[in-house]
């Protein structure tokens, strides 16, 4: 399987939100704050010295993640991560958080 990671095009917006709404809605619940996030990742999160992801498998968007700085210099926080269901189980979850960690620190 051949999965290409990206970074984050306003047009990769949708996908941000379809991919995270389907995981929430599956496994936990939508808050407020999570639709107002979702629908507008641009300001919530890259404006904001974030990072968005996107894994592409087959030219289609099948994975995200996001990264948001915390208060300690050069941290970051693992957020909104998923993938679509019908890739589950092909390590794409995986493939992503290794992309966030060598985005982060290269010589991890």
């Amino acid at each position: 399987m051949s999965v290409k990671i990206l970074n984050f095009k306003e047009e990769y917006s949708k996908y941000f939100y379809e991919l995270n709404m389907e995981w929430l809605k599956t496994h936990f619940y939508v808050e407020e704050h999570d639709e107002e996030i979702l629908s507008n990742p641009k300001e919530f999160i890259i404006d904001a010295d974030g990072i968005i992801l996107f894994a592409q498998y087959d030219s289609k968007i099948v994975g995200t993640a996001a990264l948001m700085p915390v208060a300690e210099d050069n941290c970051f926080e693992l957020t909104k991560m998923a993938v679509s269901p019908d890739y589950r189980g092909n390590k794409i979850g995986q493939i992503i958080l290794e992309n966030c960690k060598e985005l982060l620190n290269p010589s991890f």
